[in-house]
């Protein structure tokens, strides 16, 4: 690729690319898989590892300009995370930490202009990497003893069935998600609707936020939290 017009920008889409790193962490009980967002270009990347702890990454920046990078991790060290020699305009090498599956702070250790662009002086000397995690919400959840739902998510379209296994009944309820938080109502129109917010891979919490019938809020009035929690 090349940066044959804004340098400046060029600069900092680099300094974000170093957020690869943070993807190779295969040998650490961390799974840092997925794509991360630089805090100094918003640039992504997407990450492939290899089982000895090498990993390939490609950004894809606002610009539409694309780069590769290749590094190394040991436990949550990153170090000598550096762009490919005579493919970039410049060569430099970037040491990081992974603090958390969705932080990882980084510093520019050395850099060297390879063909006049003078890109070095506006990389950033630190900057931090950030993702979100989306949680599978498929399975099964527990709000009490006696009462389950079981989840199913086609790309973000639920469908759910509401099981008491005190009395044998059963609702249907659909609804939709984005990311971590979304809704659902039941579908025999006079039930309720709930929008829910996943804090966890097992558990998520849901509010009621309206009722088709004097009946379904009084059964469930609006504003009750629950709590649920997946066992499957």
């Amino acid at each position: 690729m090349r940066y044959l017009n804004d340098p400046f920008k060029n600069s900092i889409m680099f300094a974000a690319s170093l957020f690869l790193a943070c993807s190779a962490y295969s040998q650490s009980s961390l799974e840092l898989d997925g794509v991360w967002i630089s805090s100094a270009s918003n640039a992504r990347g997407v990450v492939q590892k290899k089982d000895d702890g090498s990993f390939v990454v490609t950004m894809s920046y606002p610009s539409g300009h694309s780069d590769i990078y290749l590094g190394i991790i040991t436990g949550s060290d990153i170090s000598n995370l550096c762009s490919v020699k005579g493919v970039e305009p410049f060569y430099a090498c970037f040491s990081a930490t992974v603090d958390s599956t969705t932080l990882i702070s980084a510093t520019l250790e050395s850099c060297e202009d390879t063909q006049g662009l003078d890109i070095c002086a506006r990389l950033p000397s630190t900057f931090n990497l950030a993702r979100d995690i989306y949680y599978s919400i498929s399975g099964i959840w527990q709000t009490t003893p006696e009462k389950y739902f079981h989840v199913d998510d086609q790309a973000g379209i639920l469908s759910v069935v509401e099981i008491d296994i005190a009395n044998g009944d059963t609702e249907d309820l659909s609804g939709t998600r984005n990311g971590n938080t979304g809704k659902v109502c039941s579908t025999d129109g006079d039930g309720i609707c709930a929008d829910f917010i996943m804090s966890s891979e097992t558990s998520m919490a849901a509010e009621i936020v309206s009722c088709d019938s004097a009946a379904a809020c009084l059964e469930d009035p609006i504003g009750t939290v629950v709590n649920l929690l997946k066992v499957f």
